[in-house]
C-alpha cells in the first residue's frame, strides 16, 4: 500500500489485495489533514483519490491508473519480501 500525489492539491492511495489493517492505517496516517474523498479507480486493486476540497477533478493522473497499480504491486511485493526477512 502506498501514498502519491495526485494532481496539484491531492493524494492518492493504493491499496492492494492482501493489504491488512496495519498497512491502512500507516498510509491514513500520512494523508494530509483537510483531504476529502473525491474519486476510486480499480476493482481488487483499487485506487482511492483524495482531494482539497472544491478543488477541480483533473481526471487520472499522468500515466493513468493502471500504471500505478502496478507500481504499488510491485513495492507491495518488495515490502511483503522484506517483513519476511525481517521477521525469521
Amino acid at each position: 500500500m502506498l501514498l502519491v500525489p495526485w494532481g496539484a492539491n491531492g493524494r492518492a492511495i493504493v491499496v492492494q489485495a492482501g493489504s491488512d489493517s496495519v498497512d491502512l492505517s500507516r498510509v491514513l496516517a500520512e494523508l494530509p489533514a483537510g483531504l476529502e474523498f473525491s474519486e476510486s479507480y480499480g476493482d481488487v486493486d483499487v485506487i482511492l483519490v483524495y482531494r482539497a476540497p472544491g478543488a477541480p477533478f483533473p481526471g487520472p493522473k499522468p500515466g493513468g491508473p493502471d500504471d500505478i497499480l502496478s507500481s504499488g504491486r510491485r513495492r507491495a511485493a518488495e515490502t511483503r519480501t522484506h517483513r519476511c526477512v525481517r521477521t525469521r
